[in-house]
Formats: structure tokens, C-alpha cells, sequence
């Protein structure tokens, strides 16, 4: 017995190396992901470009069927930019009342909302809009500037529970660079409207 007790030491020693440099290459890889999406965020103006350029990085580490920002104006949600391989669920610039939305609620709330099954549970009536297009899973990123909500990062699979408390986490790190991106671009869009008049 004390020779299936080595071996079996072995091996669970063994594999418990494999899986830390497994999670090493995983916060290795997604290190790389925020400090590369960091630099572009910082460097554009363009909500558009900072968003295509966001998802795309973001791809490599998460499935994404859909995705868009919604600002918040007034008692409005205004569909800033979008992503989708699903068909449209608004187009940009669509305005939608903001009560009763996912955006209000994670706004409100100041935390991330993950819904792992629509086709099991939805909290927001948008969820038949999504179900109807096949996504599955979706979460909820409020988009926080100063203290202060102006929106949320919608993302979404065709896969149910596709997405985990550790990408949630990820997410909400670089949600926060894309809200201070957003709150840089309004501003000087502002900024410029005023030199203009």
C-alpha cells in the first residue's frame, strides 16, 4: 500500500503542477488582453474604434454572439455602438425607455449581472428578444464613471453558462477603462459642438 500511496502522491502532485501553470498561462493571457485593450482605450477618441477594437481583444478569451453599449440620457437608454452575429436587437442610435432594463438595475446597483440561461430564467423582458435569436447566456456591465452610472457593456453567447464569476471579474476591470474612454469622448465631442457654435 505505501507504494500505491507514492504513486498516487505522484500523480496528484503532478497534476496539481499541471493546473497552476494552466491558471498561470490564463492570467498570463489575460494580463496581456488588459494591458494591450489599456493602451488602445487610452489612446482613441473614438468610441467606435476603442469598442471594435475592445470586443475583438475580448474574442480571444470570450465567446461573444452579441454585444453593444447603451448610454444612459434622461430616462432613455441610447444604443451607442454594437456587435452582433445574431441579427439586431436595436440599431445605433435607437433610444429605449430605461425603466425596468438590465441597464438600470446594474447602474443602480453598481455590480455586474450575469444571466446563465435565459431560456431557464430571464429577469428583464428583453430576455424573449434575446431567447428568440438563440443567445443563451448573457451579462450585465454597468459602465461607471466617477461614481457615477452612464450605461452598461451588454455581452452574449448562444451558449448557456457561458460565462463565469472569473470573466465577469475580468470584464468589470476593463468595463471601468471603457467607461472613463466614453466619458473622454462625450466630452470633447461636447467641447468641439461648443467651439463650433
Amino acid at each position: 500500500t505505501n507504494l500505491v500511496e507514492s504513486i498516487a502522491g505522484q500523480v496528484a502532485v503532478s497534476l496539481e503542477k499541471e493546473y497552476y501553470q494552466e491558471e498561470l498561462i490564463k492570467r498570463e493571457r489575460e494580463l496581456t488582453l488588459i494591458n494591450r485593450l489599456s493602451g488602445v482605450v487610452a489612446s482613441s477618441l473614438n468610441i467606435q474604434e476603442v469598442y471594435d477594437t475592445f470586443i475583438n481583444g475580448l474574442r480571444e478569451t470570450i465567446d461573444i454572439n452579441f454585444a453593444t453599449i447603451a448610454l444612459i440620457d434622461a430616462e432613455e437608454l441610447y444604443i451607442s455602438v454594437s456587435t452582433t452575429e445574431v441579427g439586431a436587437l436595436w440599431n445605433i442610435g435607437d433610444r429605449i425607455p430605461l425603466r425596468g432594463t438590465a441597464t438600470e438595475w446594474v447602474v443602480k446597483n453598481k455590480k455586474s449581472l450575469i444571466e446563465d440561461d435565459l431560456s431557464r430564467d430571464r429577469m428583464f423582458p428583453t430576455g424573449d428578444e434575446y431567447l428568440k435569436r438563440g443567445i443563451r447566456s448573457i451579462v450585465y456591465l454597468p459602465l461607471i464613471v466617477k461614481g457615477t452610472g452612464i450605461g452598461s457593456l451588454i455581452i452574449a453567447s448562444k451558449r448557456p453558462k457561458a460565462y463565469s464569476n472569473e470573466q465577469a471579474s475580468l470584464l468589470e476591470r476593463l468595463t471601468s477603462q471603457i467607461a472613463a474612454s466614453i466619458d473622454n469622448a462625450q466630452l470633447y465631442a461636447k467641447a468641439e459642438q461648443r467651439a463650433r457654435i
